[in-house]
């Protein structure tokens, strides 16, 4: 193995045992500082208080979480699917399919913030949604669906070559 070669590899282990050890360490820190209010009814209980989020608990934000990301898959899963099954097995022109592709790793590509304007725009204000948990499923099921229609695209044409390989044995 070469010098360079060797350089490489020891800065990429390197480089991974410092991202381990950082994020262990932030984990471990925000467990030693709040392992003492930690507990059932601080998962359980709303936020209360003239400050909102100064006592009580977190469970409307976990509740919010579950909820937006729920949404978010089912967004995201029902347009990646239909899409992966349309490029796949029935749209012939290569030309086509090659600029659905390229359009979906352009939207693959837009910052986050873009899309939180972009939701935030569309849902919140033009479809009168407000500040919602769906306006940000929808914002976030459109911010992951390249990534799960990319993927399921991949494992569509996986299954074709197989196909096509166990008939022609």
């Amino acid at each position: 193995m070469r010098k360079k070669e060797m350089f490489y590899k020891i800065l990429a282990y390197f480089g991974g045992a410092l991202s381990f050890f950082l994020v262990g360490f932030l984990f471990a820190y925000i467990f030693y500082k709040g392992y003492k209010v930690i507990n059932f009814k601080f998962l359980t209980d709303v936020p209360q208080g003239m400050i909102l989020g100064q006592e009580g608990g977190i469970a409307p934000a976990i509740i919010g979480s579950f909820l937006s990301t729920f949404i978010a898959c089912l967004v995201a899963g029902f347009f990646g699917i239909f899409t992966s099954i349309y490029l796949v097995f029935y749209e012939e022109n290569e030309k086509r399919i090659e600029l659905i592709e390229n359009i979906i790793k352009c939207i693959g590509g837009i910052p986050s913030i873009v899309f939180g304007l972009f939701g935030y725009t569309l849902f919140t204000l033009y479809f009168g949604l407000g500040k919602s948990i769906i306006s940000g499923g929808l914002t976030l099921g459109i911010m992951i669906f390249p990534v799960v229609e990319i993927r399921i695209e991949k494992a569509f044409r996986e299954v074709e070559k197989e196909t096509n390989y166990e008939k022609s044995r």
